[in-house]
Order: C-alpha cells, then structure tokens, then sequence
C-alpha cells in the first residue's frame, strides 16, 4: 500500500522525480505504479506537488512546505505519520491544547483509540482516567503545527504541562511520560532515516549495508572494505537531507 503521504515525503525529498522514479526511491513494486501516480496527480490538483514536464516536486507553497514538514518530523523520529499527520488526530489535538484536558470521547472510541495509542508512545499525551476518560495533551510546537495545518493557530491553554495539573497529581506514571517525550526530544536520528537511505542508495548500486550505513552516520567511521566514493555518497546524502528541512 501507499498513502498520500508517502508520496508527499518522497516528492519533497527527491524533487523533479518522475512518477517512476517515486516508486524506486519509495522501494515499492511496479505494481504499484499506477495508485503513486493517481496520488501525483491527486496532489497536483491539490496544490501540494508541481509537474515538471513529466516529473514532480513539492510545490513552493506555504501549505505544500508544512505538510512536508509535518511528515518529515515524524518520518525522523519514527512516529507514524500516516496516524497522526490526520484531520482527525488534528482536531483531537486541538481539542486538548485548548482546554486543560480532554473529558469524554470527542469520537468514535476506536478512533479515538488509534490516535492515543500514537500520541501517547511518543509522549504527546496523558490518560488520567479510562472511566470516566480523561486526558491531557503535552504540548509543543509539532502539535501546534499539526492543528495549524488543518484548522489555523490554535487558542493554547497552558504552554507548560505542569500549569494544567496541580502538583499532587503527578504520579510516577506521569514522570515516566516526561521522561520518554524528554529522551524523545533529544534523540538525534532514528533508525527509519538510516534505513530509508540505505534503501534509496541501494537503488542506485550503492554497496554499503544497512549496519555499515548506520555505522558511518552515527559514529563517521567508514568500512574499510568498502569503495570511498560509496561511503561519501551516503554522507552526502545525510547532508542533502539535513539542508533541506
């Protein structure tokens, strides 16, 4: 499967691709060649990506640009986007940054299930209470970006977690919370990037292995019995990635 978002990504980290090019560097098969480019054109119309002749780019436009955003900050930091990178996540989100908390089911309890179990694996929120439920979003700036995108600045209630809840009730599961978005938010480069540039580099005949890639992006030491010029083009790649966002 391939969603409109996974076109997005790749559109904006690969730009003037052809529609066959997208489905290299996404890895998929040739079977799915027509559902990424009804996508393209789906997001041509939409305004998010720009034809060029007979390939494609993200479009220069203030939307197109923060959804990419949106998505690739997942993407680095291996939350699903497909999850959360949603209107419905989003007015979830908006819901609690504008209030001190999130009583009741605002949806249906599995949606509203789906889209807890992502936020609160990153940390973007707290369940107090399952009966009655209660929840209270973490805010920052991702969150505010993703309610942003779909329904304009949002009306914060409190910037600080701590403002919304009294100090009593801050149990040693909500510590542990903190902690997990803290180490969250300090960790550099996730797993997903290195193996999206090894799959990508493997397209082209690039000989380095996924352990070797990992290797020489987080600790810069090259394999030794491997050719230069591969090893440079996986840094080169990091950089171009980087630079770009």
């Amino acid at each position: 499967m391939v969603s409109r978002l996974d076109v997005v990504l790749t559109a904006g980290l690969f730009p003037k691709s052809s529609p066959k090019a997208v489905l290299e560097k996404m890895g998929k098969k040739s079977v799915l060649y027509n559902s990424i480019y009804n996508l393209l054109i789906v997001l041509e119309a939409a305004g998010t990506v720009k034809k060029h002749g007979e390939n494609y780019s993200l479009a220069e436009t203030v939307p197109a640009k923060r959804l990419f955003w949106l998505v690739y900050f997942c993407f680095k930091n291996g939350i699903d986007y497909n999850a959360v990178v949603s209107e419905k996540a989003a007015a979830f989100v908006k819901k609690g940054l504008e209030s001190k908390s999130i009583k009741g089911l605002p949806f249906h309890p599995k949606t509203v299930q789906k889209i807890l179990a992502v936020l609160s694996r990153h940390g973007f929120v707290v369940v107090e209470s399952k009966k009655p439920f209660v929840c209270r979003i973490v805010y920052s700036k991702f969150l505010e970006a993703l309610v942003g995108h779909f329904f304009g600045k949002p009306k914060i209630a409190c910037y600080d977690f701590l403002d919304c809840v009294s100090e009593e009730k801050i149990d040693s599961r909500l510590e542990k919370e903190f902690s997990a978005f803290k180490r969250l938010s300090k960790k550099p480069l996730s797993f997903d990037e290195i193996g999206f540039i090894h799959s990508s580099l493997s397209l082209e005949g690039n000989t380095l292995t996924l352990s070797e890639t990992e290797k020489l992006i987080k600790e810069s030491i090259p394999p030794k019995s491997k050719p230069f010029k591969d090893a440079q083009q996986v840094t080169d790649y990091k950089k171009a990635i980087d630079n770009f966002i």
